[in-house]
């Protein structure tokens, strides 16, 4: 949550997370690859209640994803 943020500080903070993600982790020697999916959802543009946001985020974040083979 960026309360007072707009939707291009929220889509630069995920594109700053996104990069975090990008190189394996080494665990108990092993490179491990992880990801984040990340929705963005303004107020009041997206919705005004908690449920509201999260349901708009939610449909962002798959609309992002690429389609599987």
């Amino acid at each position: 949550m960026l309360p007072g943020a707009d939707r291009s500080v929220a889509s630069s903070v995920a594109e700053r997370i996104e990069r975090q993600f990008r190189d394996p982790l080494q665990v108990a020697g092993e490179d491990m690859k992880v990801g984040a999916s990340i929705g963005i959802a303004t107020s009041p543009a997206d919705g005004s209640t908690a449920e509201a946001l999260l349901l708009a985020a939610d449909r962002g974040m798959y609309a992002m994803k690429p389609a599987k083979p």
